[in-house]
């Protein structure tokens, strides 16, 4: 049998059947499980705080370790003379993840 993807708002699929003496009975078919979240609600704005900044320094990580293999591959040591301007570009990339488009703290 096809199994198909539902959307997240469906909660539960009855189907309604006769049985043998006649009355109307419900049948589930599907039912969703419903999970609990692990962590206080009072936690949760510093465990976005910490994701984001998180995010934040791998994209620095990423951007000033491609800038460091290129200015490796321009000239001998290359990555030593370009250092201040790699630094650069790396901060300017991880303070774009930092940036909030709406407040931490509701």
């Amino acid at each position: 049998m096809e199994t198909r993807q539902l959307p997240r708002s469906v909660v539960r699929i009855t189907l309604l059947e006769k049985d043998e003496a006649g009355l109307t009975v419900p049948r589930t078919l599907y039912k969703k499980n419903r999970t609990r979240k692990k962590g206080s609600t009072a936690a949760r704005p510093a465990e976005k705080a910490m994701r984001r900044a998180m995010k934040a320094a791998g994209a620095w990580a990423d951007r000033y370790t491609t800038a460091h293999e290129r200015s490796n591959e321009k000239t001998r040591d290359g990555w030593l003379s370009d250092l201040p301007s790699n630094m650069a570009k790396a901060v300017k990339s991880g303070t774009r993840q930092l940036k909030f488009t709406r407040p931490i703290y509701p």
